[in-house]
């Protein structure tokens, strides 16, 4: 059937389907080409996620938590978390909902700020975003929607913006990702901007870009939240841009110990070829 198919071509990679794109597109009707490419394009991105998720947990013997996807025990934000949570109570729009449209390859990673807004943010929820085919459906079964999204016909972010929607959407997700996205949005959804007045906290792309929880931040404190909570909210994001941080060190140790091992091994199989050649081996590096 067409998800065996799929299954067999999501192998090849996506330049090999590249290649293979202009003879099936001959050979087969064109709704069972788009069907194919549906299935490869899903196939692909849950074995990428479930790849990418099984590395990271089980890396040097390493455990994530649960929760805030972060290394257990050193690095987990769980318990200095609590103490941050916002109560509905606290919210001057409680009924105003965050849904944060995040990309199925940012779910688990581990610098993925948008789930630490969940985990204080009570009016705020994660939608895994798998397939974008009914992503316009989606949106509207949540009522009045606007989308944060920058563009040339977006309205900027004020006080009144909460009581002319139910839900705000966020893309959680990297830049490139959002853009995709952004594009894939209807029209028909007011989208809603920012002016970035404070610098990210960690480095980013571009001048002007912040991390997801650091643009919620921004968006509580332009639609009148009170300031101890946008302060809650700031300090989820410090702190885990400095676990994040904390945690570079010991991928970029990581990641050299690998070279290492890359560059021995490389060395090795030219040393057996140049054996059969009968050539002479070459000289240990100094």
């Amino acid at each position: 059937g067409l998800e065996g198919w799929a299954l067999v071509l999501s192998w090849v990679g996506m330049k090999g389907w590249k290649k293979l794109w202009p003879c099936l597109s001959r050979c087969v009707e064109a709704p069972v080409v788009a069907t194919v490419a549906g299935a490869v394009v899903r196939e692909a991105r849950i074995r990428h996620l479930r790849n990418h998720h099984n590395f990271l947990a089980n890396h040097k013997g390493n455990r994530r938590c649960d929760e805030c996807e972060l290394i257990l025990p050193d690095h987990c934000l769980c318990e200095r978390l609590g103490p941050l949570r916002v109560d509905r109570g606290e919210l001057r729009h409680p009924n105003v909902k965050f849904v944060l449209l995040t990309h199925i390859t940012e779910r688990f990673i581990q610098r993925n700020s948008g789930k630490i807004l969940s985990m204080v943010l009570p009016n705020c929820e994660v939608e895994v975003l798998e397939d974008d085919s009914d992503l316009a459906t989606r949106l509207a079964s949540w009522g009045r929607t606007m989308v944060l999204y920058p563009c040339a016909s977006a309205v900027p972010m004020t006080p009144e913006i909460p009581t002319q929607a139910d839900t705000l959407i966020i893309i959680d997700s990297t830049w490139q990702q959002a853009k995709r996205i952004g594009r894939k949005i209807p029209a028909e959804f007011q989208r809603v901007s920012l002016d970035p007045s404070a610098p990210s906290l960690r480095e980013q792309t571009a001048e002007g870009r912040l991390s997801t929880i650091e643009a919620a931040a921004l968006v509580l404190a332009e639609a009148g939240e009170p300031k101890s909570v946008v302060d809650r909210v700031w300090e989820a994001a410090r702190l885990h841009t400095a676990a994040v941080i904390e945690r570079k060190p010991n991928m970029q140790q990581d990641d050299e110990a690998r070279r290492v091992k890359r560059d021995e091994k490389r060395r090795e199989a030219v040393q057996r070829r140049r054996q059969k050649r009968g050539l002479s081996p070459l000289p240990d590096p100094e």
